[in-house]
């Protein structure tokens, strides 16, 4: 290429050179004495026009040399300064930014990790609510081919996100871990359920799962305060390596209303960590005496025994008939439990779905299949005319409501005709079946609810022998009765408020967290009203934080408001439709819950596998020295030198155009001073 170049322009500088000679140095042709300075211009405009002509092309090289790429990640979170190891990290991180030997190694991006990686700030203030390792996926080398090896400068303790331990890297990371590695005995709350209805005058469950950190043997108490007032108390013993204990309280409430209830348990001997020991639930309590209608064509133990443990409630009243008879106003009843029916409970059925009034099927061996699969379609069973015994299996993932201490594993088999059972709308499964050691995916007993309308089906009669299992066990009926309870509870529930607005709101925040409050407004028919104009105001402890807000609508024609983070403490708010002059209140309880100013060691454990899953290595921060010592010397990460080829084209100088004018306008003006023209 660069012969033909010089070829080229050699080419061009000899014609250029014959033409000049003809008009000014060939003998006839001299006009003038001293023609070598036009000689020259007109080489030289020719030979520049010749080469623009041809175009010669130029290649020229450039090296430039590669320094392999590092990221240094630094730990933002609040656990850092927690733990008093913020110091520590700005030192390291100033060592690394004034290694003369490291920078001139490698090229160095620092950056910054809470619950999202980001470009590190000029000053490190350990302020992030949460750690997410993830982000480490997410950094990868500009160079093709090369790792990215990481520094990370951190507690290891996690926050958020899947675990560091469960990382999919591409690059191997060297945890630089800050803090005190020791392990801690510490005793916290890990979960509570409870039911989001109850009712006055009656008890309702609290399931509390308590977590413990640490060996041996230790002994702790679950207490629940209501306004100050301890309701529920109960001692707690970890075994040498137990881990978790579940602990079920029933509380009676005393108010009617959204309360709050808070949830202790006593910090173990030398525990550092006890802000993790309270936490708080609320539940809606109810002040409203059901009526519950127990229907069936034939005398059966079944029926004694559900009314006696359904009327251990206060709240409840039973009426138990047999036939349809006696029964004036079933509209009049809040829920209706039709054990074994028939053909003859068609009418019952009937208004039953018209009206939405909730209702329990109780199937049994007289129970007539073909009359409810033909009648209702939300349970449907193909039948036969054999018999089959069922026992009982929890669902584990039951969420609707918690059932306490009930066990249902050893019951005594219920007995019903054998077949499938199918639900045809939203359902969960409570319990499921089991025959002969055989655990069935088909429901033993279902809750389901199809357009707010609350049904259920237990499949199986002899409900009476389950009471009396109970009382041989534990001389009570109170676990069983419970039982029941909870179920009547929960299908009793209203279907919706009968007031003009409805909530949709959590009733505990963390002071970090958002709330939303979602309003759907009724008119008088309680048809959903999109023309309301709906104003909101916070009261903290009876003052007024805010002014009123108008609550914007949404798309689907109900309200929503979503309010800033707002400081720890109890909140009550009031919604007010400015035209129709109608108010409801709620309640909301923010707790000052900041997940990593919980922790009081650094996570080494979690460090390593994620050095030895990505091929790095885990170090504590004195070793950080080394570490750099390391990597530069690891043949690994070397300098890459690349040479970048530019083509330019004689076409592309635009001074040679600049050049071709001069040299003819000056030939011309010597022409023209001479008189050669």
């Amino acid at each position: 290429m660069l012969s033909q170049v010089v070829l080229s322009i050699v080419g061009a500088l000899l014609l250029a050179a014959i033409v000049a000679w003809g008009f000014y140095l060939y003998p006839k042709s001299k006009r003038v004495d001293k023609p070598w300075l036009l000689f020259v211009l007109r080489l030289l405009s020719v030979f520049l026009i010749l080469l623009l002509l041809l175009n010669p092309q130029l290649t020229r090289q450039i090296k430039t040399t590669v320094k392999p790429e590092l990221a240094v990640v630094v730990d933002q979170s609040s656990s850092v300064k927690a733990l008093k190891q913020q110091e520590e990290v700005r030192q390291q991180v100033a060592f690394l930014k004034q290694n003369t030997l490291f920078n001139d190694k490698f090229d160095v991006a620092y950056y910054g990790l809470g619950e999202q990686l980001k470009p590190l700030a000029d000053s490190l203030l350990f302020t992030e609510n949460y750690t997410d390792f993830s982000g480490l996926t997410t950094l990868k080398s500009a160079i093709r081919n090369q790792q990215l090896p990481i520094i990370l400068l951190t507690d290891g303790n996690q926050t958020k996100g899947v675990s560091a331990a469960y990382l999919k890297m591409r690059n191997a990371v060297y945890p630089v871990v800050f803090g005190d590695t020791t392990s801690y005995k510490d005793v916290y709350i890990a979960r509570i359920n409870n039911n989001p209805y109850g009712f006055l005058k009656n008890t309702f469950p609290v399931e509390v799962f308590v977590n413990r950190k640490g060996s041996g043997t230790l002994t702790s108490r679950l207490s629940i305060y209501y306004k100050g007032q301890k309701v529920c108390s109960k001692d707690i013993i970890f075994k040498d390596n137990q881990r978790s204990q579940r602990v079920v309280c029933q509380v009676k409430p005393r108010a009617v209303g959204q309360q709050f209830y808070t949830v202790k348990v006593e910090a173990a001997e030398g525990e550092k960590n006890k802000s993790n020991n309270v936490s708080k639930f609320s539940i809606d309590i109810v002040d409203q005496r059901s009526k519950v209608l127990i229907l069936s064509d034939i005398l059966h133990p079944d029926l004694g025994a559900l009314k006696q443990s359904i009327e251990q409630n206060e709240q409840r009243e039973v009426v138990l008939s047999y036939g349809l008879s006696k029964i004036k106003k079933i509209t009049e009843y809040q829920l209706v439990i039709l054990y074994q029916p028939t053909s003859k409970s068609k009418v019952v059925l009937d208004v039953l779905k018209q009206q939405k009034i909730p209702f329990w099927m109780i199937s049994g061996t007289a129970t007539d299949w073909q009359f409810l699969n033909a009648n209702q379609p939300v349970y449907q069973k193909k039948t036969s005319t054999l018999e089959e015994n069922y026992q009982s299996v929890l669902n584990p993932d039951f969420s609707l409501f918690s059932i306490g201490s009930f066990d249902p594993k050893n019951l005594p088999p219920l007995q019903d005709g054998f077949g499938e059972v199918s639900v045809q709308s939203n359902h969960d499964v409570l319990l499921f079946q089991k025959v002969n050691q055989s655990e069935l995916e088909t429901p033993l007993l279902v809750f389901a609810k199809d357009d707010s309308h609350k049904t259920a089906l237990l499949n199986g009669e002899g409900l009476w022998r389950w009471r009396v299992y109970d009382y041989k066990n534990h001389e009570s009926f109170e676990q069983f009765d419970n039982f029941i309870d909870v179920i009547v509870q929960y299908l009793t529930a209203e279907k919706v408020s009968q007031d003009h607005f409805k909530f949709d709101y959590k009733r505990i925040i963390n002071e970090s967290e958002s709330q939303q409050i979602k309003v759907s407004a009724f008119n008088e028919t309680f048809q959903l009203d999109q023309k309301a104009a709906l104003y909101f105001k916070l009261y903290d402890q009876n003052t007024q934080v805010n002014t009123a807000i108008k609550i914007p609508q949404t798309s689907q024609g109900n309200y929503a408001l979503t309010l800033d983070p707002l400081p720890a403490g109890d909140y009550t708010f009031r919604v007010e439709d400015k035209y129709k002059k109608t108010t409801k209140t709620g309640a909301f309880s923010v707790i000052k819950h900041d997940v990593e100013k919980q922790i009081y060691t650094a996570d080494y454990q979690q460090m390593s596998i994620l050095a030895d899953n990505s091929g790095g290595e885990v170090v504590m921060p004195e070793h950080l020295n080394d570490l750099v010592k390391q990597l530069t010397e690891n043949p690994q990460y070397k300098n890459i030198q690349k040479v970048k080829k530019i083509n330019q084209s004689f076409i592309d100088w635009y001074w040679l155009l600049v050049l071709i004018i001069v040299s003819l306008t000056a030939e011309w003006l010597i022409r023209k001073y001479r008189g050669l023209i």
